[in-house]
């Protein structure tokens, strides 16, 4: 049986309606297949969605750590730095106050050698008095004891001559002999006394200068000598420049 105007029987039309069927299934078949996959696409573009959001929120929490950890590390850092700035600060102030006091003692030790100067001074000038008039005085003792030496040697000639003549000559004569013993004891009981005296004035001399040595360095010190006297005895002493340290202290 065939159609009208077509040309074409029932049985061609069955095999193209089949046909044309078949393409539609296919084709709805991969309808159904991209509406899955742009369905597992728009989750998977959900879920990406998602994970993006979930990495911003981590960054932004990452981002206030580290401002927080940063934050906190300039605190520290802060707080160490007023420490050290305090510890320089305290230290300045001990140095200010050692210092001053350095100044007040070097102060005190200029008034208390301007002082020590003026006492040296002093002691120069009475000892140098007492020098001169123990010079004086070891003069005169030896003037009188070459004076008594004269006359005991006149006694003795006296009484060798006194002797040989009668009783009365050689009483005489114990009596001159007896005196130029007393004499002679007397001058050099004299001497003695001359020489202690002088030692003793400048062993003073000597044990003020090892106490206070500063005092005595300059070059209007005393200078320890033998006194060039009669005796050649006599420890005296000379204003001078000192070449050396004393060496009576042992120094």
């Amino acid at each position: 049986m065939r159609t009208a105007g077509l040309g074409k029987t029932s049985e061609l039309w069955r095999q193209e309606v089949k046909e044309e069927q078949s393409k539609a299934n296919q084709w709805e078949e991969k309808f159904r297949d991209a509406q899955a996959r742009e369905g597992a696409l728009k989750r998977s573009l959900v879920e990406s969605q998602n994970e993006k959001e979930g990495l911003k929120i981590r960054v932004s929490e990452l981002e206030r750590s580290l401002y927080q950890y940063r934050s906190r590390n300039s605190a520290i850092e802060l707080k160490a730095s007023q420490n050290r700035i305090e510890e320089l600060k305290e230290n300045i102030e001990e140095l200010k106050t050692a210092l001053q006091n350095r100044d007040l003692q070097i102060e005190l030790l200029e008034v208390n050698n301007e002082r020590w100067k003026e006492q040296l001074h002093q002691s120069q000038d009475q000892v140098r008095s007492r020098d001169y008039v123990m010079g004086e005085a070891l003069t005169q003792v030896q003037e009188v004891a070459d004076h008594l030496q004269t006359l005991a040697v006149q006694a003795d000639v006296l009484s060798l001559k006194y002797e040989s003549k009668s009783d009365r000559g050689r009483e005489l004569a114990w009596l001159l002999r007896q005196k130029n013993k007393s004499n002679r004891s007397k001058v050099r009981e004299i001497e003695t006394n001359a020489k202690r005296d002088a030692g003793s004035i400048t062993n003073t001399y000597a044990r003020t200068a090892c106490q206070n040595p500063a005092k005595y360095e300059g070059p209007d010190a005393g200078v320890l000598e033998k006194h060039d006297g009669p005796t050649n005895a006599f420890i005296g002493w000379r204003v001078g420049k000192r070449e050396k340290p004393l060496d009576q202290c042992g120094r």
